[in-house]
């Protein structure tokens, strides 16, 4: 097979190609007959059309969830608030259609390949709350989504409202990295 038609071959890989395993990419690959080839040779306007062909799919977008960890809340807290906030970011995009019934609909692109593909979510802290809402203007200014949670403190917070984290994205890696990416895991 020429370096061409390897090309054009490359276009039938699955939507999700970049979220599997080497392996399982590897199978693919072999099963189209592109395993040799290099992407050597390649016009301007190929490099083009591949970049933007896989660009949504190369990016590999995860969603990270900020803790305040200076509230010093209890394992089983902390779990829930970060539920919370990675569900809000959906629940931001719906509408209540009728009493029983929600719809969510114009996701971004972004945010329907991380739902389609591997679901990366990491968990970083932060020491104060002024942080966390540093984090969301910087999220709003880079256009990436994001959802505050403050808690209402039934369970701790002794009756008061509480920031207590917030979910970044989901939105590309490298984005969010730029918020992100010197935090802390928790």
């Amino acid at each position: 097979m020429s370096e061409r038609e390897m090309f054009e071959a490359s276009f039938k890989r699955p939507e999700n190609y970049f979220s599997l395993s080497s392996q399982e990419q590897w199978d693919i690959d072999k099963k189209l007959g592109i395993l040799d080839w290099e992407g050597k040779d390649l016009s301007e306007e190929d490099k083009k059309r591949f970049k933007e062909h896989y660009k949504a799919k190369i990016s590999n977008p995860k969603q990270v969830i900020v803790v305040r960890k200076d509230l010093n809340m209890r394992k089983g807290k902390i779990a829930a608030q970060v539920a919370h906030a990675s569900m809000k970011i959906f629940l931001d995009w719906g509408d209540w259609i009728s009493d029983d019934c929600f719809e969510i609909n114009n996701l971004p692109d972004r945010i329907v390949q991380w739902m389609k593909g591997s679901f990366t979510k990491i968990v970083v802290s932060v020491n104060s709350e002024e942080e966390i809402y540093n984090l969301a203007k910087r999220a709003t200014d880079l256009d990436i989504p994001h959802a505050v949670i403050i808690d209402h403190g039934f369970t701790e917070f002794h009756g008061n409202k509480t920031t207590t984290c917030i979910a970044i994205g989901p939105d590309e890696s490298e984005k969010i990295d730029e918020l992100t990416g010197d935090l802390p895991l928790i």
